[in-house]
């Protein structure tokens, strides 16, 4: 359980945003595991033959095989509808000496520890050289930008206290280096999590992780991919490289067609918290963003139970820094991303994500279709959810000006509601509307 406590001036700073970049870094995810996100498997049938154009060994590595990501590569919005152009340009002037710490984190490993700083048979190693058994790594060793620092672990099971032998050189404890999950899980505790952005939302076998009191793990160094690890060795060149292939990738699989439709979820997504806090409050409005979360008039809880790896903290003071609420398509329950220097973050399912899968509803003879005329009555089915003009027309496959006259019609006819945001204009059903479709069924 993750406690986030509110003073009454933190709920007036509580935010939302989406963000353009973290969207795409997560979709980088269905690389690794489509199964687990079926709504996008159309889109990823159309872009793997597009993906052999790219550099798509780093790409398959910028996310890890139970589906985390390096905080680095998704800074926190600074505003609500940040350009992806825009957020790219931040990540380029990330410090590249962040990289190695974060894509350590993720993949949860660590730099080579010397044999003679090894942990000693009996003893704890020095302080200087590694982090004590059961106590926290050094700050400067653990992982930074939104990853707590890792709890050390002891010297390897082969090499423990009750063999009386001394530990092997390659069995040292290493500082802030998480025990993998399935090694955690058979010693009865539940693995390090090295990155909580991700522990919610990493590769699930559909056990909670285990709640027993934690025995002495084992761990095994992993390694880095080859690429990530010849990367590191020129951190500023490799955030260029990292920076370019995902601009590529943008530009190729998703700013097309994948995109616009996605947008038009996350806008519809906010409009839905915006009602249910004006309708319902903030409370409700919180509660209902994700099954894990339940407000209790000053705390946001955070369910764990069905983490695969349990976050190593508790309870987070939001203590005057803001709470930023992100939506995505990519994430299966509420996740923390907290970095004590900045606003805490809680990334959670974006509502309706099942509509990127949706195809154009089929031409019918029914009562609907005669009253208003085939294309209206399509345009009235589609607008369960807010869209725009732009993305009615890509979805009916038609031209904008085409739903525009359909849309002013079914508007002043009482069957519609419109929003502005800026420049767009997005559609939804009334009431009337409702009553009218539901009628139809």
């Amino acid at each position: 359980m993750i406690e986030f406590r509110f003073a009454i001036a933190d709920l007036a700073t509580t935010s939302f945003a989406y963000s353009p970049l973290q969207e795409a870094v997560f979709s980088l995810r269905c690389l690794h595991d489509p199964a687990r996100y079926p709504h996008h498997r159309p889109w990823l049938r159309r872009i793997r033959p597009r993906l052999d154009a790219l550099d798509h060994e780093l790409l398959g590595a910028l996310a890890t095989p139970w589906l985390w990501v390096p905080d680095c590569l998704t800074p926190r919005p600074e505003r609500a509808r940040p350009t992806f152009a825009d957020e790219l340009d931040r990540l380029r002037t990330t410090p590249p000496e962040l990289l190695d710490a974060d894509f350590r984190a993720a993949y949860r490993t660590e730099k080579p520890v010397r044999a003679r700083d090894s942990a000693r048979v009996g003893s704890p190693a020095r302080a200087e050289d590694s982090a004590r058994v059961g106590s926290p790594a050094r700050a400067g060793d653990s992982a930074r930008a939104g990853s707590p620092a890792s709890t050390g672990n002891p010297a390897r099971a082969g090499a423990s206290a009750s063999t009386g032998s001394p530990a092997r050189a390659g069995a040292s404890a290493r500082a802030g280096s998480p025990a993998r999950a399935e090694d955690a899980a058979r010693a009865g505790s539940p693995a390090s999590t090295g990155s909580p952005a991700r522990a919610g939302d990493s590769a699930s076998t559909g056990n909670p992780a285990s709640t027993a009191t934690p025995a002495t793990p084992t761990t095994t160094e992993r390694t880095l991919p080859p690429v990530v690890a010849r990367g590191l060795t020129d951190p500023a060149a490799f955030l260029t490289r990292i920076a370019d292939a995902l601009d590529a990738y943008w530009h190729t699989c998703l700013a097309p067609d994948w995109w616009p439709r996605a947008q038009s979820i996350l806008e519809a997504d906010l409009a839905h918290r915006g009602r249910v806090s004006a309708e319902r409050g903030t409370g409700a409005m919180l509660s209902d963003l994700c099954h894990r979360l339940n407000w209790t008039g000053s705390h946001l809880r955070l369910s764990t139970r069905d983490f695969y790896t349990q976050a190593p903290w508790a309870d987070t003071s939001i203590a005057g820094r803001g709470l930023v609420l992100l939506p995505s398509l990519f994430a299966r329950g509420a996740q923390p991303l907290i970095d004590p220097a900045r606003p805490p973050t809680l990334i959670y399912p974006a509502r309706g994500s099942a509509l990127l899968s949706e195809e154009a509803p089929p031409i019918t003879d029914d009562a609907l279709a005669r009253l208003l005329g085939r294309p209206r009555a399509r345009i009235l089915d589609l607008l369960a959810e807010p869209a725009s003009t732009t993305e009615l027309a890509r979805r009916l496959d038609v031209t904008p000006g085409a739903v525009s006259q359909h849309l002013a019609v079914l508007y002043d006819a009482g069957l519609l509601s419109r929003t502005r945001n800026g420049r767009v204009v997005r559609y939804a059903r009334t009431r009337l509307g409702d009553e009218l479709r539901r009628g139809d069924q």
